[in-house]
Formats: structure tokens, sequence, C-alpha cells
């Protein structure tokens, strides 16, 4: 745990502490986020399949350039009111659509 570094700037260290910041393995994972839509009163959802590089999270939140196979991942996000924080797992998404979809009945918009 640490604290976050680009609004430690505004409001101060002992304000941000909480992030966590380490090193995440490299290679496949997926991708999730749910969340409420206030506008319809249903929940809706979108997952994806990624990469994860060998790296500090500190270093994707500096501006890292996204893989070109998800360039318009962050267009669905902001276009369609989700916020960017997402949950993450080393297994493939096709299961999570899967769930979502025929078990929860969720409107799930899928990132292949």
């Amino acid at each position: 745990m640490d604290y976050q570094l680009i609004i430690a700037g505004t409001v101060g260290k002992q304000n941000t502490h909480g992030t966590l910041d380490g090193r995440v393995k490299a290679g496949p994972m997926s991708f999730a986020r749910f969340s409420t839509d206030d506008f319809t009163g249903q929940i809706k959802g979108y997952v994806g399949q990624g990469a994860s590089p060998t790296t500090r999270s500190a270093l994707w939140r500096r501006g890292r350039r996204p893989d070109p196979q998800h360039a318009g991942t962050p267009r669905y996000i902001c276009e369609n009111g989700f916020e960017h924080h997402v949950a993450a797992s080393f297994s493939t998404s096709a299961p999570i659509h899967e769930a979502a979809t025929k078990v929860l009945k969720l409107a799930t918009h899928w990132h292949k």
C-alpha cells in the first residue's frame, strides 16, 4: 500500500494512502467493469482480454500507450458512462462474459 502519486500533488500524501503499488506478472489477463446505469436503473458492464507487461503499476499512470488491439476501449468506456477502474484476472474473458450475460442476464459489451 502506498499513496496515490497524481492526487497527492493536490491534496497531500496523507490524504491518498491506500493505493496498491507493485509488480504484476506478465501474461494474458482479462478485465471487467460492471456499474449501475442511473438513467435506466439497470446494471451494465464490459469485459475484455488483454495482456500485462512486467512493470510497476505507477508506470501505467504516467501515460504509457495502450495496446493497439484495445485502442477503442477508452472511447467505449467514456461514451457509455463507465468508470475506468476495472477488475483484472489472469484468465480468459469468455467465462466472465458468459456468466454475466447468460447467468446474471446483464447487458455486457465484450471487447474481443
